[in-house]
This record gives structure tokens, C-alpha cells and sequence, in this order.
């Protein structure tokens, strides 16, 4: 796909616009797809897809190059979550949530009258500590995650899950029919996997999730002049 570099701000805008359709559409259709199978490993570098194995962070930053852009894939890569995100998306399309932030929603929400399960974490009730039910507190966070990314729009956003010195990265895909998940999965199968966000294991494995929406005019911008994105 070739664009001009145009100085009419009418025309740059249009120009963006199809830009970004045009790379959704080749991560999607093409080169999201010919990941899938690729075996994972935390030292995993291979640039070719289903030969050799891949890291997770590896994955984005290979992905994100085979796309068009001009980055070092080596240094994103290697970067934790946390940095990798803030790194690729625009600060005010950045969304941090917390296990804390979760527990601190269930609180505010009236009390189921069928049991004490659900009181709040280490509060004393008739002498007895409590402790939040863990399958109410992962659905709750997948609830959080798909009200912030539909009130954001459809699109590709990049996700960091972090618990202190561990971290996971991949990609989240906001359609109009799912929210999936595309990354180099550690867990079971271990593999570059395509999957509904309710059913990944590692979403629920971290107390902090961040996610940034990607393609920001300005990094849309970039891949049409073909300058390279550094941190």
C-alpha cells in the first residue's frame, strides 16, 4: 500500500484513516493467522512463523514489524509490559486495572442474600474473616475489561500483565462480535493462540492489567513516512 506524504491536513486525515483500516486488516486476515501454532518459549526469537518458537514479548514487537513499522524488535521485545504499552499507545488511551480496583467495585454492590461469601476482604463479620470468592472476582474483572474496551471502540489494543517482576504482553482484538486474545501463551497449549478473553488463563494469573489502544494517528503516521518508533 503505497501513500503519499501530504501536507493538506483534509488529505492526511483520509490518508490515516485507510492506513490504519488497511494494517487492522492485515494483522487480522494475514499475519495474526500465520502465528497461530507457533511455539512459545521465554527466550523464543524466531522471525518466522511456525518454525522455531517465540517469547511473548517477541511476538508483539516481530508482529508489529511484519506490519510495517520501523522498530527495533529486539529492544520492544525485551521491555516489560508495563513499558512496552506505555511505549505503543498514547497516554490517554491507557487503562490500568487492579485487583484492588475489582475488590473495592464488589464492595460498593449490594450483598447477595443467599450466603456470607462475598463480604469484603479481611472485614470481620461476627467474628469471622472473609475473603472475596475468586470466580466472583474474575468474573467481575472480565466485565471491567469488556465495558472499558467497548466504551473505547473497536480495534487493536496491546495488553501487559503484571505481578511484580513476571509480566505477560499480547494483543486484545475488539470487534463487533468478541473480545479475543492473541499472544504467545505460556500456559496450555503453549502456543501462539487466538482466544475468547474469558477464557484465557493468564488474564486471571495477575493482580494488574494494563492495556493501551494502538495506532494512534501519530504511529499511523509513522508506518505511511516509514520512520521508526522508538521508546
Amino acid at each position: 500500500m503505497c501513500i503519499r506524504d501530504r501536507s493538506n491536513a483534509e488529505e492526511k486525515e483520509i490518508d490515516i484513516f485507510f492506513a490504519k483500516k488497511f494494517i487492522i486488516s492485515q494483522l487480522i486476515d494475514e499475519i495474526f493467522p500465520a502465528w497461530y501454532g507457533t511455539k512459545w518459549a521465554f527466550e523464543g526469537t524466531t522471525e518466522i512463523p511456525g518454525e522455531g518458537e517465540i517469547a511473548c514479548g517477541y511476538f508483539v514487537s516481530t508482529v508489529l514489524r511484519d506490519a510495517g513499522f520501523k522498530l527495533d524488535r529486539f529492544k520492544f521485545g525485551k521491555m516489560g509490559p508495563e513499558d512496552l504499552v506505555r511505549s505503543l499507545s498514547k497516554k490517554e488511551d491507557i487503562i490500568i486495572i487492579t485487583r484492588e480496583e475489582i475488590e473495592d467495585i464488589i464492595n460498593t454492590e449490594p450483598l447477595p442474600r443467599n450466603g456470607l461469601f462475598y463480604f469484603i476482604m479481611k472485614k470481620k463479620v461476627e467474628g469471622i474473616i472473609f475473603e472475596f470468592d475468586e470466580e466472583l472476582i474474575q468474573k467481575k474483572r472480565i466485565k471491567v475489561i469488556c465495558n472499558e474496551l467497548k466504551s473505547r471502540g473497536e480495534g487493536i489494543y496491546l495488553f501487559g500483565l503484571i505481578d511484580r517482576t513476571l509480566g505477560h504482553v499480547g494483543f486484545i482484538v475488539n470487534d463487533e462480535e468478541q473480545i479475543r486474545l492473541v499472544h504467545s501463551s505460556y500456559s496450555s497449549p503453549k502456543y501462539v493462540i487466538s482466544e475468547k478473553l474469558e477464557s484465557s488463563n493468564e488474564i486471571h494469573g495477575y493482580p494488574v492489567i494494563i492495556i493501551g489502544k494502538l495506532f494512534s494517528d501519530e504511529m499511523i503516521e509513522k508506518w505511511i513516512l516509514n520512520r521508526e518508533i522508538s521508546e
